[in-house]
């Protein structure tokens, strides 16, 4: 006789920020979470991960709620100060948190550190953890859905997949994705300073390219550096000095000389967009369901957000009785971060556009929207809480 396969409220494939953030989300409400991973976790301290992020204000709202926010404390860089450019044109937009009446503008944070907060806490908790484990199989059911790991079988309420841009759960559920390719790459790298950032964060269009210096620790800033791909393959190819040359050139002396660069990394840049984020019980998150350009930092932003946004619904339902995970809750969760996600899909869309051409109409619009952000306190506001 085989045994009945474990039960709980929620699976969670893919145990990296996002799906760590949901499972801590869903296990104060009193859910039973498993989390499934394929890599145990030593394997992903020893991932190479430099990734950082900017964290809006909402975020930091969301991972307080999460009880992550003062664990984070000691790695965090507040952004007191937004200086947006654009080289050969006159006047400048300054955004200041002081202004604003908030402590900062947005955070910097090393992804690493982030994901360390992240499995401390977890462990901290009542959740299953099946690491490392591979999922072989997805059945769903009118009423549960069950998986096949690699030795046994887990069911549940409903499967969140988590797991990344080339997600196993989405194209277990056959849904299909549009990619847009954006035949740019991002390069990125540590730059040290003569100058202290002063918290402040650069934002500034150079030609066909965009360039962000984002604080980092007290003597390094964080540089972003977006463009085409021939471009950034050329500026790959420098050595150090003649690579900080071309930065200086592009910057300026805002920070001073820039003395020393890190290694650099260079990633290719697309956009993926799930068809669907809901197929009956099973649900995509994070990278599975929508893959950003970084332009704006909305990427995680965003999917912190969706989190919220599935831990209120489920909350309200809970108060009106409902302790199951139904389809009719799966349903509104989709039709909400839909407008949240074309929202911000749009946004990073016309910022890739502003950035990546050259034109007097590219132009005249960034004259525009720095004239804009540095004279209006609403066109100022908006910035800010879009992100």
């Amino acid at each position: 006789m085989s045994t009945p396969p474990e039960s709980f409220d929620v699976i969670i494939c893919g145990s990296g920020h996002i799906g760590s953030c949901l499972a801590l989300a869903l296990v104060q409400q009193g859910y039973r979470i498993a989390l499934v991973d394929s890599l145990s976790p030593e394997q992903r301290r020893q991932r190479r991960d430099n990734r950082v992020f900017a964290l809006s204000n909402k975020t930091r709202t969301i991972l307080d709620r999460l009880d992550i926010w003062s664990l984070l404390q000691g790695h965090i860089t507040p952004i007191k100060h937004l200086h947006i450019s654009n080289k050969g044109s006159f006047g400048a937009a300054r955004l200041h948190a002081e202004d604003m009446q908030e402590e900062a503008l947005g955070y910097m944070l090393e992804s690493r550190a982030l994901q360390q907060t992240l499995d401390q806490a977890i462990a901290e908790q009542s959740i299953a953890i099946f690491s490392p484990a591979t999922i072989r199989e997805v059945y769903q059911h009118p009423e549960h859905i069950t998986v096949t790991l690699n030795d046994k079988t887990v069911s549940a309420n409903c499967l969140v997949g988590t797991d990344g841009t080339d997600s196993f759960v989405r194209q277990q559920a056959r849904i299909g994705v549009t990619r847009k390719d954006y035949h740019q790459k991002a390069l990125v790298a540590t730059i040290d300073l003569h100058h202290s950032h002063a918290f402040t964060a650069y934002e500034r269009w150079v030609d066909d390219t965009a360039i962000a210096l984002l604080p980092h620790s007290p003597w390094r800033s964080v540089l972003i550096w977006s463009g085409h791909n021939d471009y950034m393959d050329e500026l790959m190819a420098y050595e150090d000095p003649m690579f900080l040359s071309h930065l200086q050139h592009a910057v300026g002396y805002r920070l001073g000389k820039l003395s020393s660069v890190s290694e650099r990394y260079a990633y290719p840049l697309f956009q993926v967009q799930a068809d669907k984020v809901v197929e009956k019980r099973l649900l995509l998150m994070g990278n599975a369901a929508q893959t950003l350009h970084p332009m704006g930092a909305q990427g995680f932003n965003l999917a912190v957000k969706h989190v919220a946004l599935f831990s209120h619904l489920l909350r309200e339902r809970r108060r009106n009785g409902e302790t199951d995970i139904s389809l009719s809750l799966l349903s509104d969760y989709a039709e909400q971060q839909e407008k949240e996600t074309a929202r911000t899909l749009a946004f990073t869309d016309r910022a890739v556009e502003l950035s990546s051409h050259i034109g007097p109409l590219n132009t005249t619009a960034r004259t525009l929207l720095i004239n804009a952000l540095g004279s209006s306190r609403i066109a100022q506001r908006a910035l800010l809480y879009t992100r």
